[in-house]
């Protein structure tokens, strides 16, 4: 992965925290293909992904919280192909993904 990003945003006055994260990761070389001939390799193309979270404490003991992923619904799309694949011949899958949410209660003794 050649290309990384991260940034964060955070907001915490009490009782209320809440973040926001972004990533981008560039092209991604996954594995070889021995099928598409000599030096062809599977890549995952470029990614960025959006996350929120927030929690809420109730009492000192208790909180409520909410995780979001992929909120920009990033699909997962991957190429196949070689130093001599020709561009109409490159494998392709899209998967596309939808929005991950995690809902909770946090309690401390």
């Amino acid at each position: 992965v050649p290309k990384i990003g991260n940034i964060t945003f955070a907001y915490s006055r009490r009782p209320i925290v809440v973040r926001v994260n972004w990533n981008y990761r560039g092209n991604q070389r996954r594995g070889t293909l021995a099928g598409m001939g000599p030096g062809a390799y599977l890549v995952t193309a470029p990614q960025q992904q959006l996350e929120a979270s927030a929690e809420w404490q109730w009492t000192k003991r208790l909180s409520w919280f909410v995780t979001s992923r992929n909120l920009l619904k990033q699909s997962v799309i991957e190429h196949g192909y070689g130093t001599d694949t020709p561009y109409y011949a490159r494998f392709r899958s899209n998967t596309p993904m939808g929005v991950y949410f995690t809902f909770g209660v946090k309690g401390v003794y």
